[in-house]
């Protein structure tokens, strides 16, 4: 769309980046391993610092959620606090 074209050079102008900086940016995200993920992951995302938000059925979803370890918090749409289940 038009409106993809202008925000794809602006990115262009406003980060100063090559013309070609998609197809190496596809060219790298093809390659890449997943111990480099991490590391990158673990330089620049702080998880003790992070919220993760997520949407969905809690019957489907919680018990894939808990298995992660995290607390989870339950909120309503208005994001008010719902007693745990």
């Amino acid at each position: 769309t038009p409106a993809q074209k202008v925000a794809y050079l602006s990115r262009i102008l406003s980060y100063d980046l090559s013309i070609d900086f998609v197809d190496r940016q596809n060219e790298i995200l093809e390659n890449i391993k997943a111990e480099e993920l991490g590391t990158v992951a673990a330089r620049h995302m702080r998880m003790d610092e992070m919220v993760i938000v997520v949407v969905g059925d809690e019957k489907t979803i919680r018990p894939g959620l808990m298995e992660l370890g995290y607390e989870i918090v339950r909120v309503d749409a208005d994001g008010n606090l719902l007693a745990d289940a």
